[in-house]
């Protein structure tokens, strides 16, 4: 049976949301501090106020700074220790996340702070701020969750914390696939060879920022692609054009190209104290792009290879890739995946030499270098859904963001958690924390050993499961508003459990014997059955004489 026009339109209507849904991809930018959106001229990116993101620390104005560079939000005063905006992705997604920070002296004391960076529970790095510079931290991963976390941390005494402006941008699966879901790229370096600007969005539609800069080496020079149009598309990572067009080269094949990667490393080392490098060897993601720039059946051939590691090595180089023939209107990428060491005598290059074969000497157009790390796998699932409930449940508790344990020691204040990959939470160390209303279902936070809930004002009845949770061994729940009775669950148990002034709770019996400091505890249930059980000894005894 034919299906008629009214179903065909129905299903279409159904599909299109769903496609759309899932074709649509993260695009936030966010100007801490900024009571505002504003829409930058140059990029058409439309940038919008932080308050939705974050409820906390200050906002302050930086004369110095332009752009999202003239506000910033800074964490004096804070207890937190660390201080996350939570932006909401797409679970699996691929993104890529920027943070930006720019000093300016907004508080006249000529102070740039250092502090750490977090990103879902990994260390980013530290950020080293100045007066009049700004620095940019990026990274490439796949989102773990409906939400990612950027946080900033004061690890340094009377060194504040800020964020001037945070980007997240969603790419396609297949973008930086050299790696799997559980490594991060940090980014080192990524530059558009003989560009004469800046190239990002709207150029690059992932918003991805390719600095241009003059080479240091002797002889070369910037030349400008003749095609009229270079065809990205097929492109693995899809490198912007604008990026593409330009390209260094030398006046001959005698000498090679060299792009020094000792800095990189270097900084690597100096700016990233929390990561730990057996023997200093940095694993790496490097990316190159290589364009023609003439038209080559006119004037010859160009053919060229890669090598990386020190020329001068007598043992050779690290690193040898295969003859490369850049296209002429299109462009080759080759991918470079190799670990590298961060000592700076080794002179660690990526070197460009023209092969045998070749007539013309060689050429590059951009590069990307990314350092690779692991991800952390995050607190377990069972104590985060526990803890939102404490956070639903009391608002305020809501300030604290970011993954709860990791990374170590950037923990919420109020837990303790375990030392495990995946980290649980063994302890809730809430006392005085000014919570009011009911106390949430926490059962899923299996692996507490001690609740200290004490000074509150927390309503209701004290819940079944607290007597369930297999290692609690320690229960304070004093100086509360709870009420009605002791559940049967914390009745004769090895919990250490303190019920005092609670004067809404039904009153018990309660003895501490001298030998074991054991509570015990009769509940209102065994009253009855003492006293039913008196009653109908009363009624038998007389039969039974």
């Amino acid at each position: 049976m034919a299906n008629s026009p009214t179903t065909l339109i129905v299903a279409i209507a159904l599909v299109i949301p769903l496609f759309s849904k899932l074709s649509q991809t993260t695009f936030v930018s966010i100007n801490c501090g900024s009571s505002e959106p504003f829409t930058d001229p140059q990029t058409n990116i439309t940038w919008t106020q932080d308050d939705a993101y974050i409820d906390h620390g200050q906002s302050f104005n930086v004369s110095l700074g332009l752009g999202t560079f003239s506000t910033l939000r800074a964490f004096h005063n804070n207890t937190l220790r660390k201080n996350c905006y939570e932006i909401e992705v797409q679970k699996g997604e691929k993104v890529l996340t920027r943070a930006s920070f720019f000093y300016g002296n907004y508080d006249d004391k000529f102070s740039p702070p250092v502090f750490d960076l977090i990103f879902d529970g990994n260390y980013w790095g530290t950020v080293i701020t100045s007066i009049s510079d700004h620095v940019d931290y990026e990274a490439i991963y796949v989102t773990k969750g409906n939400y990612t976390n950027v946080c900033v941390s004061q690890s340094n005494p009377n060194h504040i914390p800020f964020i001037s402006s945070i980007e997240v941008r969603g790419l396609k699966p297949q973008m930086y696939n050299h790696i799997d879901q559980n490594h991060s790229l940090i980014l080192l370096s990524r530059r558009a060879f003989g560009a004469n600007q800046t190239v990002r969005y709207p150029d690059d539609e992932f918003d991805r920022i390719w600095s241009a800069k003059n080479s240091e080496q002797e002889f070369i020079y910037s030349i400008k692609s003749e095609a009229l149009d270079i065809n990205t598309s097929t492109v693995e990572d899809q490198p912007p054009k604008s990026a593409i067009q330009n390209a260094f080269t030398l006046p001959n094949k005698t000498f090679g190209i060299q792009y020094n990667l000792s800095s990189l490393l270097q900084s690597t080392s100096n700016n990233n104290s929390n990561y730990y490098y057996y023997n200093n060897i940095v694993p790496l993601y490097i990316n190159t792009y290589f364009s023609e720039v003439v038209v080559n059946a006119t004037i010859g051939t160009r053919s060229m290879q890669i090598h990386i590691g020190n020329n001068d090595d007598n043992n050779g180089p690290l690193f040898s890739s295969r003859p490369i023939i850049p296209p002429f209107g299109s462009v080759e990428q080759v991918h470079i995946n190799m670990s590298i060491s961060s000592d700076s005598k080794m002179m660690n290059s990526l070197y460009f030499h023209a092969t045998p074969a070749s007539t013309l000497p060689p050429l590059i157009n951009a590069a990307e270098v990314y350092r690779v790390e692991p991800l952390a796998t995050g607190t377990d699932s069972r104590d985060v859904k526990g803890l939102r409930e404490l956070q639903l449940g009391f608002k305020r508790l809501s300030e604290w963001k970011g993954d709860p344990c990791l990374p170590f020691p950037y923990n919420w204040e109020w837990i303790k958690c375990t030392a495990d990959p995946i980290p649980r939470v063994k302890a809730l160390y809430l006392n005085s924390y000014d919570l009011h209303g009911i106390l949430p279902d926490i059962r899923s936070m299996d692996a507490l050993e001690i609740i200290d809930l004490h000074n509150n004002s927390i309503q209701g009845s004290i819940p079944e499961f607290l007597g369930f949770l297999p290692l609690l061994r320690a229960l304070n729940l004093s100086h509360n508003g709870f009420s009605g009775y002791i559940p049967t669950s914390l009745n004769n148990t090895d919990i250490d459990i303190d019920l005092s002034n609670l004067p809404e709770l039904q009153k018990i019996v309660s003895t501490r014997t001298s030998d074991s400091g054991r509570t015990w505890i009769l509940s209102f249930e065994l009253h009855i059955l003492l006293v039913l059980l008196i009653l109908a000894m009363q009624v038998l005894l007389p039969h039974l004489l």
